[in-house]
């Protein structure tokens, strides 16, 4: 299992840039997704860590070993794409068996073997089918087996570009708990590309959002949900995503303490942006845009302190008994929330809406974050 460096990765197609000086880490033994929606530049530079495209630029690592120019074959990975690929005429069990019998396995014996078979086939369901010919499978166990026969001889590296795209939704579950388990079990490093926000926050150790052949995010999948670094990292992640509200930035002083009022119609009262703690550094004045999740605002009591009055225009019922909202507030901002479950909130109706300053975050007008706390500007200075 291999440690992947990218360092500086580029590469284009005439005027289009896939990849965009990319510097990242693919951590040993880790599961991480590759995320964004199509043409962002995910599936090239899967494509250049397997050797399957040159960058025009730029360098890949595997363990400190640069592999930019080396083959395919040489690089020792395991690939799993969206149509299942499967020796045909051989059983199941026979497709597991022969990458091992033809190299990675060579050392083991053959009880060893069967053991380890067994353990893939326990782990992937496919126990009951392991004699049968993998022609007269559905697709779905075609695809199952594809994933076996890519982690059997445990590469270095395992790439999976899109494998659950054209299967059903049961056999896409299975899948996934599959490949999250092997993960786990033999410390396999995973890379896997989705368009799939749900499945990539299902499971993958790291997420590594892209944009136009930029990463946007890099982190944990509660981190880069709670705490995005990017506007679109907030509003591509969440059904419906995060909602992003004009807001107004002015410089101030409180006492000693450099800081900037953030004024929004969802605020009551103007929150404090205190100065960096490292360099006294303040953003600009001017626009910004205050992000807040649609589940972290909550219809209240009128005379709620902290509470703003604004109307629901719109009403749907979704799962588990919740609705979807489409708001706006008084000054005419719109916004999008999810309610609790409960009675039906209705639409066009005059409403109390509590937008806590706790989980606001707050980003440039270009959509980057900046992420520092805001508080009350009545809220004690630290001496």
């Amino acid at each position: 299992m291999s440690k992947i460096e990218l360092e500086s990765i580029t590469k284009s197609y005439g005027p289009v840039v896939a990849a965009n000086a990319i510097s990242t880490v693919f951590e040993e033994s880790s599961l991480t997704c590759l995320l964004g929606p199509s043409g962002c530049g995910k599936t090239t530079l899967l494509r250049i860590i397997a050797g399957l495209e040159t960058p025009d630029a730029g360098r890949v690592l595997f363990d400190g070993e640069d592999v930019t120019n080396l083959s395919v074959g040489r690089r020792d990975i395991g690939m799993v794409f969206q149509y299942p690929v499967v020796y045909r005429g051989l059983t199941v069990y026979e497709n597991l068996e022969l990458p091992l019998r033809q190299r990675g396995g060579g050392n083991m014996s053959a009880s060893q073997r069967k053991e380890w078979i067994d353990r893939l086939l326990s782990i992937l369901n496919l126990t009951a089918r392991a004699n049968q010919v993998v022609d007269g499978l559905d697709n779905e166990s075609r695809q199952k087996v594809a994933v076996g026969r890519a982690v059997v001889r445990r590469p270095k590296v395992v790439i999976f570009d899109e494998p659950v795209t054209n299967v059903a939704v049961d056999a896409k579950i299975e899948i996934q708990r599959g490949i999250k388990q092997l993960s786990r079990e033999i410390g396999q490093t995973i890379l896997y590309v989705t368009h799939d926000q749900t499945e990539a926050m299902t499971l993958a150790d790291k997420i590594i959002l892209l944009q136009s052949g930029n990463i946007v995010e890099s982190a944990k999948p509660v981190d880069v949900y709670n705490n995005p670094d990017s506007a679109f990292g907030g509003y591509f992640l969440g059904s419906p995503g995060m909602n992003f509200i004009a807001a107004e930035l002015e410089r101030a002083d409180r006492g000693q303490a450099p800081g900037m009022r953030v004024k929004c119609s969802v605020l009551p009262e103007p929150l404090w942006l205190p100065a960096d703690d490292a360099s006294g550094d303040l953003p600009r004045p001017g626009a910004a845009l205050i992000g807040i999740r649609p589940e972290e605002i909550q219809i209240v009591e009128d005379g709620t302190p902290g509470a703003v009055r604004g109307r629901v225009k719109a009403a749907a019922l979704v799962g588990g008994g919740r609705w979807f909202l489409d708001c706006v507030t008084a000054e005419g901002d719109e916004f999008k929330m999810l309610s609790a479950a409960g009675a039906d909130p209705g639409g066009d109706t005059e409403k109390s809406f509590l937008f806590r300053e706790s989980v606001v975050r707050l980003y440039s007008e270009e959509g980057n974050r900046i992420a520092r706390a805001l508080v009350r500007e009545d809220a004690d200075v630290p001496a």
